[in-house]
């Protein structure tokens, strides 16, 4: 699973075998938020515990703040 960024506990990354529009999978205490990359930074939903409002937030905040990145890397991986 490559890694594309990590802060303050919040991992970004990307499933090798995955399917579907534009995404990055956010991990942070105990849970995974599925975040849309393309047509914009939005979250999309989660496993695990429950995220907070605010993890959530943040986890989209850290993910538009890296958002060349993580195009860059999905488009590496599914073309």
């Amino acid at each position: 699973m490559p890694g594309i960024v990590e802060v303050n506990g919040y991992a970004v990354r990307l499933f090798t075998r995955d399917h579907g529009n534009p995404h990055v999978h956010v991990f942070h205490d105990g849970t995974l938020m599925k975040i849309w990359i393309s047509p914009q930074v939005v979250f999309a939903s989660h496993s695990g515990r429950k995220p907070r409002k605010a993890e959530i937030t943040t986890a989209e905040r850290i993910v538009a703040d890296h958002h060349a990145a993580c195009l860059r890397e999905w488009k590496r991986m599914y073309g």
